[in-house]
């Protein structure tokens, strides 16, 4: 498996210098600097994890993808611009840090205990954002303190996972009945939280012009709660209640109206320039891509945050977009391995399902919105558009995840060893 690892490595690499000197025309050798920062921070994780902490590298596919994942990102935005790859690469640093911290922190123990914590600290900062936040890109989502800005939501993401995960932990045996209203009175006092909680926090994120993260988290709500249940009749209420929202959102305000006209028919509207550059950019890569830097996509405005997707398609074509989306794929598909995890508690497996669930709705909704599925909702794609908010977020969710992961590592080997391990609690 450690053979995999330097092959992401590999990749990553590959890709930063193929990126920068398809920019530049050449190669130069402080084209050097940005794969140094980039393996070396890996190289220390790497180390760290395998040397020094029990249960090593308890996944080293999750770590492979999330390697090349990240280099990929990294090099499509060193296409675009060097002081741009600067300053992610800052961000890259503090991410894999705090994926250290989350993976070997005893997060877990605290999430059950202090659900409505979670879920309160989370509204008050959509709170905060809405009435203090500053505005960019058409939606007052960002809280400026001096030169530093960042993205509440990134963080809110977090801990709605928190409360979900806490909360059905407790509720799933009553609000799993097999038909509506089996559950009572019971279903009914476990379920009204969850609603009121929903409505909250999409009203907060309307009110900011947040339109892709009150689908975000509007959507999370409803996967995991049919995801703990099983049971169809939430996914089919959610999705007509998302249906009815965006029709009343459509009418009533004025930037949601627009969004539905440009992705009806970009080409009659200016504000359609974006989505049609964007279906240029695809149409222009084909299956193998016009290389690195002989592509046309940097033209689209954003294009390093909601249409990084369209660049990596044109330069890399279609084999390189899958490629990008497969390893999202891995990722989530690994970071589901706790949830099955009979030794693990119902707040941790649910917690490494919505994580999990996190990122495929992420990746699923930018996707949707390059390609013209859906309206554009603003949303960045995991571990590959620029911001730091975004990445560090990234870092951490999965980070949380890998925290189980090494816990179901330890678990393995003392029953294999035939010793019994002490469990975090």
């Amino acid at each position: 498996m450690l053979r995999l690892v330097v092959l992401a490595l590999a990749v990553g690499d590959l890709a930063l210098l193929l990126a920068q000197a398809g920019r530049d025309g050449a190669f130069d050798m402080r084209h050097l600097l940005a794969p140094a920062g980039y393996t070396g921070a890996y190289v220390l994780l790497l180390w760290y994890l395998g040397k020094r902490v029990q249960g090593g590298l308890a996944d080293p596919i999750l770590l492979s993808a999330l390697i090349a994942l990240t280099g990929i990102g990294l090099a499509a935005l060193a296409r675009i611009d060097p002081a741009m790859l600067a300053r992610q690469l800052r961000w890259f640093w503090l991410g894999v840090g705090g994926f250290l911290v989350a993976a070997l922190a005893p997060v877990w123990r605290y999430v059950g205990r202090y659900r409505y914590l979670w879920a309160a600290s989370g509204f008050l900062l959509l709170l905060v954002t809405a009435l203090f936040g500053v505005e960019l890109g058409g939606a007052r989502s960002w809280i400026r303190l001096g030169s530093f800005q960042f993205q509440p939501i990134e963080i809110v993401k977090i801990l709605l996972v928190f409360y979900l995960s806490a909360h059905l932990a407790e509720a799933k045996p009553f609000l799993s009945a097999p038909r509506p209203g089996g559950g009572g009175w019971s279903e009914r006092a476990y379920l009204g939280p969850l609603v009121v909680m929903g409505f909250l926090f999409v009203f907060v994120l309307v009110a900011q012009r947040d339109l892709g993260g009150a689908l975000l988290l509007f959507g999370l709500v409803v996967a995991m709660l049919f995801a703990a249940t099983g049971l169809i009749r939430y996914l089919v209420a959610g999705g007509l209640i998302a249906a009815l929202g965006a029709s009343l959102a459509a009418l009533f305000f004025d930037h949601v109206r627009i969004r539905f006209l440009v992705w009806l028919d970009p080409w009659s509207y200016s504000r359609g320039y974006q989505i049609v550059e964007a279906l240029f950019a695809l149409a222009a890569g084909g299956f193998s891509g016009t290389g690195f830097g002989r592509g046309l996509a940097h033209r689209i405005p954003a294009v390093e945050t909601d249409f990084i997707l369209a660049l990596i398609a044109e330069e890399l074509g279609l084999l390189g977009a899958c490629g990008l989306l497969f390893l999202l794929a891995v990722i989530c598909v690994r970071c589901l391995a706790p949830a099955f995890d009979p030794a693990l508690e119902d707040v941790e497996r649910l917690g490494a399902l919505g994580v999990s669930l996190l990122v495929a709705l992420q990746a699923g909704l930018i996707v949707a919105g390059v390609t013209r599925l859906l309206p554009v909702t603003g949303v960045t794609l995991p571990f590959v558009s620029y911001g730091g908010s975004s990445l560090v977020a990234s870092f951490l969710q999965v980070g949380l995840v890998y925290n189980r992961l090494r816990a179901s590592a330890r678990s393995e080997a003392g029953r294999g060893s035939g010793v019994t391990q002490w469990r975090e609690v």
